[in-house]
């Protein structure tokens, strides 16, 4: 028994599907080692738990494909074994999607949270008046993100940095790389990394939104009886 032909349209629409989760997921690999040479943690963590997300998204928008319903799932099985694994289907789709919506609540609180660090504390301290001469390392044609290196008395702006985890210790949650200690040529960001933290945070939100899209609406192939199975009913 052979289950129902795939269209070219319904195997574009799968790929379509799942490589926005591939191509966000290969980014999040690639930006782990930048944002340890960075001393980054908070970056790292993020990469990793949006790499997870990632994977777990493609494997069930493959097993919801055409081609996996086709060819992984097409399966007949007497009436007691197709309705025990259906239930096992169903109880494991409710418990992912549980675990995906609760990503979704988890990331949108940290994305609140590492937003509200970078427009209501690092921000506001920066402009205030940052005790390093960024015009002045940035005039000279450097990177401005390393406009601290320009002091002589606080080359890494730790004290400064120190002062704003003083004041508010939601900045704790995104703290520069950088520590005494290092030397003036580290390769680490003296910055905070809430705003990358906040808007990378954003985007894996919204991909775990897409997972649990895909859990809640676009169920799997169901196992079905010898006596009531179709090949059509099948790859349902």
């Amino acid at each position: 028994m052979t289950g129902p032909s795939i269209s070219w349209v319904s195997l574009l629409c799968d790929l379509i599907t799942i490589l926005p989760f591939i191509g966000w997921g290969v980014m999040s690999i690639f930006a782990i080692p930048s944002y340890a040479a960075s001393g980054w943690l908070a970056p790292v963590v993020i990469a990793v738990f949006s790499t997870i997300i990632c994977g777990l998204a493609c494997r069930e928008l493959f097993l919801r494909s055409r081609v996996a319903r086709r060819k992984l799932l097409y399966v007949v099985f007497d009436e007691k074994e197709a309705a025990a694994r259906a239930a096992r289907v169903n109880l494991g789709r409710r418990v992912q999607g549980w675990v995906a919506l609760a990503c979704v609540v988890l990331t949108a609180l940290f994305t609140a949270l590492f937003l509200a660090a970078e427009y209501a504390i690092v921000s506001p301290a920066v402009d205030a008046g940052m005790p390093c001469a960024c015009e002045t390392w940035t005039a000279r044609g450097n990177n401005s993100n390393q406009c601290c290196h320009a002091c002589a008395d606080d080359p890494l702006c730790l004290d400064f940095s120190d002062a704003v985890l003083a004041a508010n210790g939601l900045a704790a949650l995104c703290p520069p790389g950088t520590k005494r200690g290092d030397p003036i040529d580290t390769p680490k960001n003296a910055g905070f990394s809430c705003a990358a933290d906040g808007f990378w945070m954003l985007v894996t939100t919204l991909f775990c939104v897409g997972w649990w899209v895909v859990i809640r609406f676009r169920p799997v192939a169901k196992p079905a009886s010898v006596a009531s199975a179709t090949p059509n009913e099948a790859a349902l």
